[in-house]
Order: C-alpha cells, then structure tokens, then sequence
C-alpha cells in the first residue's frame, strides 16, 4: 500500500474519531437528553483507545497485521490524556457540568485531583515502559554479540 493512502486512512480516521468524539460530548452536555456526562467522557476514552489501536497500526512500518504491546501503551495513555483534557474543559466552561457529574453534597475537588494522579501515573509509566523495553532490547543485542 502506498504511502499516500496510509495517511489518507490515517487522516480519515482521526476525522472520524474527533466528529465521533464531539458528538458524543454535545450529546452528554445537552440537560433535555437526560444524558450523564460520565458516560461521555467514558465513552470518548473508549473511542479514542480503539481509534488509537487502529491509528498505530495503520501507520506501523512493519507489516505485521497483529497488535503490539507499543500501540497498546500508546492507546493507553491517549486515551487517559484525551479523557483528562476533556472532563477539565467540561468543568471549566459547562455551567450544567457540575451539577450533571456529581450532586451537590460533594466537591469535585477530590475527583480532579485523584484524575490528575491518574493520568501523571499513566503518563510516568509510558514513558517509563518504553525506556526499559529498549533498555532490554540494548543489553539483548549485546549479550548476543
């Protein structure tokens, strides 16, 4: 396949998934659909860590048709880091944001601290997997020399 195609496919698929992304965002912040907007941000992670599985393996050098352990870690923290931004921009400008996520006894102080725990988490181990692996990569290489 040629090269302009992939990346025809690649650009088709990450306009699919941004158009899937917002529709399904309008959908959650929209108070007449009786829509909770948990769902949305769940539901744009899940679009996103698949949409990101394809993405990678569409434009993968080798021709291998299976699914790699990097494009998993790469859907993984995609997906946590398009989730993060998207409940943050929701909660900072979506004035029906508050009361649709949480009822009003709680503090969504908790929520967002304990998500940005878990997205830096993601983040240091992404970073920190692929440092190893081509660390055993590195010592496999000159262990066979």
């Amino acid at each position: 396949m040629s090269k302009k195609n992939l990346y025809f496919r690649a650009i088709l698929l990450i306009i699919v998934t941004i158009l899937l992304d917002t529709a399904i965002v309008f959908i959650g912040v929209d108070v007449r659909l009786q829509y909770h907007l948990g769902w949305a941000v769940g539901c744009v992670g899940i679009i996103n860590f698949f949409s990101m599985i394809l993405l990678t393996n569409i434009l993968d050098d080798s021709k291998s048709t299976s699914i790699q352990k990097e494009h998993v870690r790469k859907a993984i923290a995609t997906s946590f880091i398009t989730m993060y931004f998207v409940f943050l921009s929701l909660l900072s400008f979506e004035h029906n944001a508050q009361n649709n996520l949480v009822n009003n006894q709680t503090s969504l102080t908790p929520i967002v601290s304990n998500f940005t725990y878990l997205v830096g988490v993601v983040i240091v181990f992404y970073f920190a997997s692929g440092s190893v692996s081509e660390y055993i990569k590195s010592k496999s290489k000159d262990l066979e020399q």
